[in-house]
């Protein structure tokens, strides 16, 4: 089967999954260049390059070539003076052995500049019928032997870029709608914090309340979904300090004897934005939740960061214990007051003596540090019995109560004994 450039298809999904196996981790930039370099040595070729044209330049956007040969990336020239533009409306054929003996190629400035003896190049079209650039490469010495196959074969090795090109723009694209709907998100206050009860086990009554970010726009995704697109694109401080700012607003109105637990990542708590949110706040109502799943590169930075805030009363929990990167290291180095026992190792601790096992370790520490435990995502009220005879102190999830707006929250949960929850 053919294209309709007259390539055959099956040469080019050969090509592109060779391809792809040898780069499957590398960014789309990074498969580009690899591609640049397997196209050129296939060939045999001293020079190979992807070009843009814009603004009546061609920019050569990846080059791969022999050491002291070709130009640098980045580096343009006057489109209708290269030719890859000739090649693009067709003055030039795809292929020229010898440029020397092409009467156009013999007289362009641009032989002698880059010293072209044998060229190949293809346009770059994407869908819709944009021409991008051209994929070329090209030798100081002339090469008679060049043919149809061989400018057929990097036909092939084109139509891998322009997937990679256009799988490059989708991202792009995707990153702007992204951005536009955080900034909607900021700028239209579009987020509201719904609150979740932590039930104390021994009072059987709320000692604290999860603030959790909701959001009240398209499209209709998870929370933990809108963090990581903020953090993709360079917006996750500001969305972050946002939810801070949000839950803040609710600790007026909730009773004295009712703390307030918010999140945070590290690498917000280091913005010096992050401080100032807790001017006015009472910090002694206030449980600082850190979630990293990635390693924490300088604990020391963290709690100098926290230093004065935990001096004036803020407590810090250990979000996710046992799910994420490292936690039990940032249990260790962030002398955390509270640790969060995550839910993947709380659901059917009833029936996994392992989990109860790894759970009444995580006891005796903290008792041994006079830190408290909190177990995350109890659903079910055997695994609430099972945490309460292991001594749990604390726990939280569906069993006691959803997240839900504040007033909600408080008419439900405030002060009600544990029994009336479940």
């Amino acid at each position: 089967m053919k294209s309709s450039n007259g390539v055959n298809n099956t040469c080019v999904s050969e090509l592109e999954s060779s391809f792809i196996r040898r780069s499957p981790s590398r960014g789309v930039s990074g498969q580009i260049q690899n591609l640049v370099h397997a196209m050129r040595r296939h060939l045999d070729m001293e020079v190979g390059f992807l070009s843009e044209f814009a603004g009546g330049q061609r920019k050569f956007l990846n080059v791969d070539c022999e050491p002291g040969k070709g130009p640098q990336p980045g580096a343009a020239d006057l489109l209708e003076e290269t030719y890859c533009h000739k090649i693009a409306t067709g003055k030039l054929a795809g292929i020229i052995p010898d440029t020397s003996a092409e009467p156009q190629t013999a007289c362009m400035p641009v032989t002698k500049t880059l010293g072209i003896g044998c060229y190949l190049g293809v346009p770059i079209v994407l869908p819709g019928g944009h021409v991008f650039g051209t994929l070329c490469c090209y030798s100081g010495n002339p090469n008679t032997s060049l043919n149809d196959r061989d400018l057929s074969t990097l036909t092939a090795f084109a139509e891998i870029a322009t997937q990679l090109i256009e799988m490059s723009s989708f991202k792009e694209r995707s990153k702007t709608e992204m951005l536009f709907r955080i900034r909607d998100v900021l700028e239209n206050d579009l987020m509201a914090m719904h609150l979740q009860p932590i039930m104390d086990l021994g009072s059987d009554t709320v000692s604290s309340f999860e603030a959790l970010a909701r959001f009240e726009t398209a499209p209709q995704q998870g929370p933990d979904k809108w963090f990581e697109d903020a953090q993709e694109v360079g917006a996750d401080e500001e969305l972050q300090l946002h939810a801070i700012k949000k839950a803040l607003e609710a600790l007026p109105a909730l009773p004295q004897e009712v703390t307030l637990s918010i999140n945070a990542s590290p690498s917000v708590v280091l913005s010096p934005r992050f401080a100032r949110l807790f001017t006015s706040a009472p910090l002694d109502r206030v449980m600082l939740e850190l979630t990293e799943h990635a390693a924490i590169e300088n604990y020391r930075h963290l709690h100098d960061a926290l230093s004065s805030l935990r001096s004036a009363g803020l407590k810090v929990a250990v979000d996710d214990a046992g799910a994420g990167y490292s936690t039990f290291q940032h249990i260790l180095n962030l002398q955390a007051d509270v640790i969060k026992l995550d839910r993947s190792l709380v659901t059917e601790i009833d029936r996994n003596l392992a989990r109860q096992a790894l759970a009444s370790s995580l006891i005796f520490f903290s008792r041994q540090t006079g830190s408290r435990l909190i177990a995350e995502g109890v659903e079910t009220k055997q695994e609430l019995e099972t945490l309460r005879h292991l001594g749990v102190e604390m726990a939280q999830g569906y069993l006691m109560g959803r997240p839900a707006p504040l007033q909600n929250a408080l008419e439900s949960h405030t002060g009600s004994p544990l029994a009336n929850a479940c």
